[in-house]
């Protein structure tokens, strides 16, 4: 049916030995040359690929097997990506805390080509325009505790990274340069570059532990990447040619005191669209996307937001001492459909008191220059689907 923005539904797919409400299809990617969309079966931990020559009825062609075309330890698919007349698929091992590898297929034959390690769970993979390059991210989650699944195991965590794939030569003979940021760890060469609002969790062991590179966009011209570290709060830029980390960017806050950043934060049935003063959001961007306007790259941010498990979530109720604006409020009426992060509260005044709470994501898209937040949709997708 069309929608208020103008767009119809063609068709659809839906694997038949999926269940309902399992989320099998996580990941597509486009093949104009061959008109097949490749799609992420994470129930299957395979790639389903679709012949949309028809988009009306989409149907399925075959399947790609990366867990048994890497092998090893290889255990789930994260990401696919299309670039040129190839195909890539991010592949994590099990334990998800040891290397995983990118494999590459022939998006006309679908042929395997090879395979090359690259960080700790790589959860994206994404060609540079001119298809010289992919970029894998690899976040390098903290594990669960052993003792409390809800919780995370910082003691073993590893570093996330990105990985750079050299295909000047093809894929079958391609090489891998992986970065990781231990340059700035606190005694690291480069720890004074480091943004002070960018977020590490205070139980890390190291900078670079805690980073977790979750998405990948490439500039216009190849020459340069732009990775969202969501639970970081950041943006890390990549120069390609050099294979060097050239800057990482903190997105800073979102003031929801403010009425263009207002919010429903209820948990009632009602729409009560309003400024939240005291209340403060990290962006935490997941996927992003870049362009270029008069000669600057700018990223597009979508700011989902995302926590640490229960490490990280606090309720309204869990704060003590709040200040006058926080307090007195009716956690299960006003601030009630809000997680916080427990460790992100602040005394900005130092008297003692709570003046701020900081929750997860900011309910909107960014503009995001190397200065930091240059835009924001404010409430905008409050209000829409509001009204929907």
């Amino acid at each position: 049916l069309p929608t208020k923005g103008g767009l119809a539904l063609l068709g659809s797919y839906m694997n038949p030995a999926a269940g309902f409400d399992e989320g099998p299809a996580e990941v597509v990617a486009f093949h104009a040359g061959s008109e097949r969309l490749f799609v992420i079966n994470a129930q299957a931990g395979q790639i389903d690929v679709l012949a949309i020559s028809n988009p009306a009825a989409p149907s399925l062609d075959t399947t790609l097997d990366p867990v048994a075309d890497v092998g090893g330890a290889a255990d789930g698919v994260n990401s696919v990506a299309v670039g040129g007349d190839l195909i890539a698929a991010a592949v994590e091992f099990d334990p998800a805390t040891s290397n995983g590898h990118v494999a590459f297929y022939s998006a006309t034959d679908l042929s395997f080509i090879a395979s090359y390690e690259v960080g700790a769970l790589p959860d994206a993979v994404t060609f540079a325009p001119d298809g010289m390059t992919a970029l894998v991210a690899n976040e390098g989650e903290a594990p669960a505790d052993p003792n409390d699944g809800d919780l995370r195991d910082f003691a073993n965590d590893v570093p996330g990274s990105i990985s750079l794939v050299d295909l000047s030569n093809g894929a079958a003979n391609a090489s891998v340069t992986t970065l990781d940021f231990s340059a700035f760890n606190a005694a690291g060469p480069r720890a004074g570059e480091l943004p002070g609002e960018v977020r590490i969790e205070p139980a890390a062991a190291s900078v670079a532990n805690d980073i977790e590179p979750e998405y990948i966009a490439v500039s216009e011209d190849s020459s340069t990447a732009f990775v969202s570290l969501q639970e970081n709060n950041a943006i890390a830029v990549i120069d390609i040619a050099t294979a060097t980390i050239s800057q990482i960017i903190a997105l800073g806050l979102k003031d929801h005191g403010l009425m263009a950043n207002a919010l429903d934060a209820s948990d009632d049935d009602e729409v009560l669209i309003e400024p939240e003063p005291g209340v403060f959001g990290l962006h935490m961007p997941d996927g992003i996307a870049t362009f270029m306007q008069g000669g600057t790259n700018y990223v597009l941010t979508a700011n989902e937001g995302d926590s640490r498990d229960d490490v990280d979530e606090c309720g309204y109720d869990d704060f003590a001492n709040l200040d006058g604006v926080l307090a007195g409020r009716a956690a299960d009426v006003d601030l009630g459909r809000l997680d916080f992060i427990c460790n992100q509260q602040r005394d900005t005044d130092n008297d003692g008191d709570i003046d701020q709470l900081v929750s997860f994501g900011a309910r909107s898209f960014s503009v995001v220059s190397s200065e930091g937040v240059v835009a924001d949709s404010g409430d905008d997708f409050e209000r829409v689907t509001a009204h929907l």
